[in-house]
């Protein structure tokens, strides 16, 4: 085999794996499309929802607790009040936080990875 053979078919197969990871990405996001119309739960736990099994697939039903605190962030943010100032707000308060999955890392303030603290 030729170095120029060589070459064609490692081209080849470059092309070839780009090609099927293309198509897995786009049938995953077809599927978790499909899913989500279904009324099924897709992703990670939100803050203010816990997941819930339905008949063997996932769904997300309101935490009343933190949904108090969601409530709070808007009627904070609808009256002009800045990021920062409502995740400093919250931190004071000591609102309680979405408790992440074993082995994630989680961060040292309630809402300091919700939210952007670059506004004042």
């Amino acid at each position: 085999m030729t170095s120029t053979t060589a070459g064609q078919l490692e081209a080849r197969a470059s092309s070839s794996a780009g090609l099927m990871k293309a198509k897995i990405a786009r049938d995953t996001k077809a599927k978790l499309h499909q899913k989500a119309r279904a009324g099924h739960a897709v992703g990670a736990t939100v803050f203010g929802y816990n997941l819930i099994d339905v008949d063997g697939h996932k769904e997300r039903s309101v935490n009343a607790e933190q949904a108090k605190a969601v409530v709070r962030v808007f009627e904070m943010s609808a009256a002009g009040f800045g990021n920062r100032r409502i995740v400093t707000a919250l931190n004071a308060e000591s609102v309680p936080r979405l408790r992440l999955a074993a082995g994630r890392r989680r961060r040292s303030r309630a809402f300091s990875g919700v939210m952007s603290t670059s506004g004042a």
